[in-house]
């Protein structure tokens, strides 16, 4: 739980995040996830990508858990690595499609001016990889997208080292994202080991930073496990 504060905000805004389920349930049909988020009564639930496993096929009790949130709240999110590389890779073009029509509406490098009560939100989705923002238009779109000053923005990409590399720059208010899962393997009184962009001790690994425009970056350290080397250590 994080709680910000904003003069932009004049009501309270609950906002649940889910990120790196790799197709794992949570309970029969994930009943145990989807009753914590009924209970949470967000406003908003943003699904932060890698919702798949690239490697497996069958990935429709994904589908079901977005379709079930929908009846919560409405539903954003971005692509990962995995669905990017099944989109790409394993041919697996209808994935975005898929989502949509279980009720996500995917943010790929795009805005959504979002009203929660009296408060207006700008909420923008961002794709592509540590090294890849030119390649998978991120510039592009965020040169050409206008940040209102007066509404309270919030950018969510899935690979958080974007932010301190590529997105920091801009005049946004929060930044969230996933992928790093804490850093893997947690050590006692030292924090995740390793992710993929920073090598061992990362920096950015899961909770709340400061950016340099002083914006907000919150890292999930996400749900689930894709399976792959080296394996979750220490790790909810």
């Amino acid at each position: 739980f994080y709680q910000e504060t904003s003069k932009k905000v004049s009501d309270n805004i609950r906002i649940a995040v889910i990120s790196d389920i790799h197709a794992r349930e949570y309970g029969e049909h994930s009943e145990a996830l989807l009753s914590d988020l009924r209970a949470l009564k967000p406003d908003l639930i943003l699904f932060l990508g890698d919702m798949v496993i690239r490697e497996q096929e069958e990935y429709q009790s994904v589908l079901d858990l977005v379709t079930e949130s929908t009846a919560i709240a409405p539903c954003y999110g971005v692509l990962g690595n995995h669905e990017s590389e099944r989109i790409y890779y394993n041919n697996d073009r209808d994935l975005p499609e898929k989502f949509e029509k279980a009720g996500l509406k995917l943010l790929r490098n795009a805005r959504e001016d979002i009203h929660v009560g009296r408060n207006r939100i700008q909420l923008f989705g961002i794709e592509g990889t540590a090294y890849g923002f030119e390649q998978y238009g991120g510039r592009e779109f965020m040169e050409k997208t206008e940040i209102d000053p007066d509404a309270y923005s919030i950018v969510m990409t899935h690979i958080p080292i974007l932010f301190e590399s590529q997105l920091s720059e801009y005049d946004f208010d929060l930044g969230i994202a996933g992928h790093v899962h804490g850093g893997i393997v947690n050590l006692p009184f030292v924090g995740g080991l390793y992710s993929d962009e920073e090598g061992f001790f990362p920096k950015l690994c899961a909770g709340k930073y400061t950016l340099d425009k002083q914006q907000s970056l919150i890292i999930s350290a996400g749900l689930g496990d894709s399976k792959l080397f080296p394996p979750r250590i220490n790790k909810s």
